[in-house]
C-alpha cells in the first residue's frame, strides 16, 4: 500500500502561518513589556540621591596645579629623568575634571 503524501505546499503554508501567530505573540508580549515601567528601589534612589548631595565642589584649578607638579619618572632601564605631564595630557585632565565638577558630560577627541 503507498501512502500519499500531503501536497508540500500546503505543509508550508501552514509552517508559516503558525510562525506568524508566534511572531505576533511575542510582538505583543514585548510591547507590554516595553510599556510597562520598570520600579526603581527607594533605597537605591535615596543612594543615588544622596552620593550627589555629598559630592563636594571640585577646584578645578586646584587640581590642575597639583597635576602640573607631578613628576613622572621611567623605571624600566634604571632611573630617568624627571619629566611632568604633556600637554595634550593635561588638557584633556583638565576637562575630565571640568566634566566632572559640573556634571555635564562632554566629547573629546584626541
Amino acid at each position: 500500500m503507498v501512502k500519499k503524501r500531503e501536497n508540500p505546499l500546503e505543509e508550508l503554508q501552514k509552517a508559516r502561518a503558525e510562525s506568524d501567530a508566534r511572531r505576533k505573540q511575542l510582538l505583543e508580549r514585548m510591547k507590554s513589556q516595553k510599556a510597562k515601567p520598570k520600579p526603581v528601589s527607594e533605597a537605591k534612589a535615596q543612594a543615588q540621591g544622596h552620593s550627589r548631595e555629598k559630592t563636594p565642589a571640585l577646584d578645578v584649578s586646584a587640581v590642575m596645579t597639583a597635576a602640573r607638579l607631578i613628576h613622572l619618572m621611567q623605571l624600566e632601564s634604571g632611573l630617568g629623568e624627571p619629566a611632568t605631564l604633556n600637554r595634550p595630557t593635561l588638557a584633556l585632565l583638565e576637562r575630565f575634571f571640568e566634566v566632572l565638577s559640573s556634571g555635564v558630560s562632554a566629547s573629546v577627541l584626541q
